[in-house]
């Protein structure tokens, strides 16, 4: 979900990375918040913000609140916690820092790349896929939720759908900004076609784990 949303971000805002900037391309400077220069076409990758290789260093915050977001876990465990993740932070900012150094980013591109996938982690630990009441279920009667087989594939499978819709949708809106005939605004109705079939089908998912618990509780 993290390098999915960072990568929804980085080829719809397309912003210029600091070679393109400071060298001979001179490409215009612009916010984290502002279209930037490059486009889809011009390759997948060539978008700044946010950082994807500080997104999948930073995803290994997951287990920190694996370690802590239990709360039946011991001191120890928690302490264990809380050591990993100052040791998450400091190689996510030695990433930002590196890359920033080879002028591959900027550092707002590893700023904006850790608050998006930390955001993320905490939704789905808690909200979304509500964890710790897994964990406290199977603890509590050694079996599965009363859910269909592979249903968190299922609810990937249907994310990731949904997702691509988004994508869709954000490159359509985007062509508007672009000097040349806006193209790819064919892709706003294909995205909310996508959205429209994948999203309430992984909704439905989700709330049905959310049921699950409820009548297990």
């Amino acid at each position: 979900a993290g390098l999915g949303a960072v990568h929804t971000v980085k080829w719809v805002l397309g912003r210029a990375r600091p070679y393109d900037v400071l060298g001979r391309e001179h490409l215009p400077y612009t916010e984290w918040y502002q279209v930037g220069a490059h486009y889809i076409t011009e390759g997948i990758y060539r978008g700044s913000f946010p950082s994807g290789h500080t997104a999948a260093v930073f995803v290994l915050m997951t287990l920190v609140y694996a370690f802590h977001g239990d709360e039946t876990a011991s001191p120890a465990r928690r302490g264990t916690a809380w050591a990993l993740g100052a040791l998450v932070l400091a190689y996510t900012a030695a990433m930002g820092i590196a890359s920033s150094m080879a002028r591959s980013h900027w550092l707002s591109d590893a700023l904006g790349s850790t608050g998006l996938v930390w955001i993320l982690i905490h939704l789905l630990y808690f909200r979304v896929l509500r964890v710790p009441e897994q964990r406290h279920y199977r603890r509590r009667t050694g079996g599965e939720l009363p859910l269909p087989r592979y249903w968190e594939l299922r609810l990937c499978a249907l994310g990731f759908g949904a997702l691509m819709g988004a994508i869709a949708i954000g490159l359509g809106l985007r062509a508007f900004w672009e000097e040349a005939p806006p193209y790819l605004a064919a892709g706003i109705p294909l995205g909310a076609a996508l959205c429209w079939v994948f999203f309430p089908r992984a909704k439905a998912v989700v709330m049905a784990l959310h049921a699950a618990l409820a009548s297990t509780a």
